[in-house]
């Protein structure tokens, strides 16, 4: 699966070991930055391109890292098509998925270990979407909501 990857300073030291881990199971990463650490850089830059490629390719997904996994999610679902959600147990990851399609996962790089963050990328790949009018009855008002 192709997958977009950013992150701020405090998600950088994950997000290498991700790329590298990643490619290791066969995806296709594109890695959106930060190229380069830096202490003062802003998130909102990196949630933006991941969840405006994730937008241009519905068949991808993306992960983004920041300290709280927060700040990333919310940019991220400031945009029309992206569901980002933010995880922290692999059972929400997977319903994440199933029940609300979400197409981008959040992760705070300070509360997971990097073995963690692995599982929760894990899940959150290898899960579909669950095709009930229900669930895509939901993902359509959720994309119609957003500006």
């Amino acid at each position: 699966m192709k997958v977009f990857i950013g992150a701020d300073h405090r998600g950088f030291e994950y997000k290498g070991e991700l790329v590298s881990w990643l490619s290791s199971q066969g995806h296709e990463v594109v890695d959106e930055g930060a190229d380069t650490f830096m202490q003062d850089d802003d998130y909102t830059s990196y949630a933006a391109a991941v969840a405006k490629s994730v937008r241009r390719d519905p068949s991808a997904r993306g992960v983004l890292l920041c300290g709280s996994g927060v700040g990333v999610s919310i940019m991220a679902n400031r945009m029309k098509g992206v569901r980002c959600a933010l995880g922290f147990q692999e059972e929400q990851v997977r319903h994440a998925v199933t029940n609300d399609h979400a197409n981008v996962l959040a992760v705070a790089s300070e509360f997971t270990t990097l073995e963690q963050v692995q599982r929760l990328c894990e899940v959150f790949l290898s899960t579909d979407y669950t095709m009930d009018p229900r669930y895509i009855r939901r993902t359509e008002a959720l994309d119609q909501s957003v500006a």
